[in-house]
């Protein structure tokens, strides 16, 4: 009967050794866990961002090559805002204005001469800034995220007199 006790008492150490070293694997896989969402959602949110600024300036990049013809890019301002005048032709009475405001880059189709508030712009994307110059044949455009991270991009127009101011 000793022989049976011992064991029992040896059985008991090995379970308690294999729950011990089970709850040490469970804590490691909560807490490997734990990190990778971390890492995880910091880059989702690094992607989002660097994504809405580089929409931003793709778009405006490739609405400027459409209506790259002479006088029909221009600066103005709406509400006190900037904005990138793309008049659809040279003589064209209809224009798109693109400008930021209310922290979203925005886009508004309307009549060159009548135009609509800022308000009624689309939002195209969400900023924390935006900023747009025209310098002879250079248009250069910046656009900032969340973070206040920048990135420009400058584009040189074709058009024989570049656009106006």
């Amino acid at each position: 009967m000793v022989k049976k006790g011992r064991r029992e008492q040896e059985h008991s150490v090995d379970v308690l050794f294999i729950l011990a070293l089970f709850c040490v694997f469970a804590g490691s896989a909560v807490l490997v866990m734990t990190f990778g969402a971390n890492v995880y959602q910091r880059t989702v949110s690094q992607m989002e961002e660097n994504y809405n600024t580089r929409v931003s300036l793709s778009y405006v990049a490739n609405q400027v090559r459409q209506h790259d013809e002479k006088g029909c890019i221009t600066l103005e301002t709406l509400e006190g805002s900037p904005a990138l005048v793309l008049a659809d032709g040279p003589d064209g009475s209809y224009a798109t204005f693109i400008y930021y405001y209310d922290g979203a880059l925005r886009e508004l189709y309307c009549e060159r001469q009548k135009p609509l508030t800022a308000d009624d712009g689309l939002v195209i994307v969400e900023l924390s800034g935006w900023e747009i110059a025209l310098k002879g044949q250079c248009l250069t455009v910046q656009a900032a995220d969340k973070d206040g991270q920048s990135r420009s991009l400058t584009l040189s127009l074709r058009a024989d007199d570049g656009g106006g101011t």
